[in-house]
Parts: structure tokens; sequence; C-alpha cells
């Protein structure tokens, strides 16, 4: 979703436009706009923090949290891609 939304801010959508359509945007078409799609007091706390521009598939997510709780971004692909990396 992130790199079609990129895709479309790198084709005249701007980015915040492009932001906000898997964000706020969305939450409104689901009606769902008053607990999700924005950081606000009361709302659902679901948040993802990147170490780049979020819209750039290069981006690594780093943290997830999903209500508020703070999940583990290990899976059986991560532990083998650590264990045969080279460096």
């Amino acid at each position: 979703l992130p790199f079609y939304a990129g895709l479309a801010a790198a084709h005249g959508l701007g980015r915040d436009e492009a932001l906000a359509a898997i964000t706020i945007d969305a939450a409104r078409l689901l009606g769902i706009e008053n607990r999700y799609g924005s950081i606000e007091k009361g709302k659902v706390a679901n948040l993802l923090v990147v170490d780049g521009d979020p819209l750039q598939p290069a981006s690594r997510v780093r943290r997830l949290f999903i209500r508020g709780q703070e999940l583990p971004l290990k899976s059986k692909q991560t532990q083998l891609y650590d264990k045969f990396k080279t460096h």
C-alpha cells in the first residue's frame, strides 16, 4: 500500500495527499475516522516507525504499535535472514 501511495505521489498526487490517502482519507471512506486514521487523543494508537519516508520502498519499519502495544518485528523470515546474511 505505501508503495502505491508513493507512486501516486511521484506522479503528481503530492506527498501529503498520498499519505492522507492511506491514513485519514481511508478511514473516512470506511466511516471510522472518529477512531482511526490520525494521531489524536482518544483514537486507537496504531503506529509504525520507519527509518525514512514511509512512502519510499527502501524505508524499513523499525517499530510497530497496534492498539498501543508494541509488536515484535521478528518472524521466521527475519530470523533466517539474520542467520544467513553476510557481513
